[in-house]
């Protein structure tokens, strides 16, 4: 991998760090989870038409990014060939509250063969560590995408979120919708959610995030938070002029 060339041996990263520093290469899974009906009521279905869609916003996310950086910094996403991996499963996610996460990712990880142990810490690092090792990357993580074509609103069923990730991996989750920004502009918000991948913090008002915060692998302070420059994390970067 190229952080290898970059670092000593020692310095190399560990099995739980799947996405500390935005530089060399990444492996990046995405599963859109399908309800078969077996436990919640199934009111989505995937289209054809929506997981194109899928894919080509995560992949400008991903362009976008690679665009960003330095040279130095090798940056290059691997979109898993497999993407999206449409992955059956007994709950419809959108019906259930942005809390029961662990239901359907940990039924959704199962059903790919990752069962064992805790769906946080056990199932999902075992999957990204695996992207990982496939594609021979730096790092790794991956998106889930709960299909909300048909929900009122293209919340979860407590009204919380359509999209989050956690600051480190290895997962982020975004819904169909992107709630007023739109399937149109998913690129943009996956980009942003990214960015917690790679432990950055949020800078828009309301975020409850201070200057005096420190994030990063270099823990950095939070200086732009709620400032006049227009930042990824604040959401009021423009990716490109067609976005």
């Amino acid at each position: 991998s190229s952080i290898a060339n970059l670092a000593g041996v020692a310095d190399l990263p560990g099995y739980y760090d799947t996405s500390e520093y935005m530089i060399g290469t990444v492996a990046v899974g995405l599963i859109l989870p399908e309800s078969n009906g077996a436990t919640d009521a199934s009111t989505e279905d995937w289209t054809d038409a929506e997981t194109t869609t899928v894919v080509n916003e995560v992949q400008a996310a991903l362009d976008w990014l690679e665009s960003q950086a330095p040279p130095a910094a090798q940056l290059n996403f691997v979109l898993d060939a497999a993407a999206p991996r449409v992955v059956s499963t007994k709950y419809e996610p959108i019906n259930r509250p942005q809390s029961q996460e662990g239901l359907w990712i940990g039924d959704t990880l199962a059903n790919m063969g990752y069962s064992t142990g805790d769906y946080f810490w056990d199932r999902s690092h075992a999957y990204v560590n695996d992207l990982r090792t496939q594609y021979n990357t730096d790092w790794a993580f991956t998106i889930f995408v709960a299909d909300s074509s048909n929900d009122p609103d293209g919340y979860f069923a407590n009204g919380y979120f359509f999209a989050y990730s956690y600051l480190g991996g290895p997962f982020l989750v975004m819904t169909y919708d992107n709630d007023n920004w739109g399937i149109d502009k998913m690129n943009q918000v996956v980009a942003h959610e990214i960015g917690h991948i790679f432990l950055a913090g949020d800078q828009y008002a309301g975020s409850g995030c201070t200057k005096t915060q420190r994030y990063g692998y270099l823990g950095v302070l939070n200086t732009w938070c709620i400032n006049s420059n227009p930042s990824l994390m604040k959401g009021n970067y423009i990716l490109s002029s067609g976005d």
